[in-house]
């Protein structure tokens, strides 16, 4: 949590699965970025995905500045996403289970690019992978995947890359106003 927070690295490497319903395990705990740049976020082997558990700590990055997660299995509560307000997100080789993976508020215009392998679910509730702890998502499964409110914004399929996105009982992507446009490459 430091290293997102106030770090001054921009990568993280994860060596270990972590479970942030330690620190508090609430459906929503929001917490600012206060030392903005880009981050990545991602196994320190790529042949073993680690597994966070965000419980429903969400990242206000608020800048242009990105995010990436990549070689994880992800796990979060809230709908404000892992990490919102940011100017770019890659999701490289990920498995999510939550309320919601992205979202932007109007001011923040955003680029979204998907790379290899991707499994986001929205679901109304999950069994926390480390703890055996059953935790309700805002929304009940009533919750999309994407949510852009506003703003311009681009999300790329990258080439070969094998994307599913699914609900309980939501769209998968929802676009409040503004625009944003998809590019779909090769495979």
């Amino acid at each position: 949590m430091n290293a997102i927070q106030n770090g001054t690295t921009t990568t993280i490497n994860v060596a270990k699965n972590l479970n942030l319903a330690d620190q508090t395990d609430s459906t929503y705990t929001e917490t600012h970025i206060k030392n903005t740049c880009n981050i990545v976020i991602q196994s320190d082997n790529p042949e073993e995905k680690r597994t966070i558990d965000f419980s429903g700590y969400s990242f206000d990055m608020n800048t242009q500045n990105s995010v990436t997660f990549k070689d994880l299995n992800i796990y979060a509560r809230s709908y404000w996403g892992l990490v919102y307000n940011a100017g770019g997100y890659t999701v490289d080789n990920v498995n999510f289970t939550g309320s919601q993976l992205i979202y932007t508020k109007p001011s923040i215009n955003s680029t979204l690019a998907f790379k290899n392998t991707i499994t986001a679910n929205s679901v109304s509730f999950y069994v926390g992978p480390l703890d055996g702890k059953t935790r309700a998502t805002q929304q009940n499964g009533e919750q999309q995947i994407l949510q852009f409110e506003g703003g311009t914004h681009q999300i790329i399929f990258d080439e070969n890359s094998n994307v599913t996105l699914t609900t309980e009982d939501a769209n998968a992507l929802e676009i409040d106003g503004g625009t944003t446009t998809l590019d779909v490459k090769e495979g």
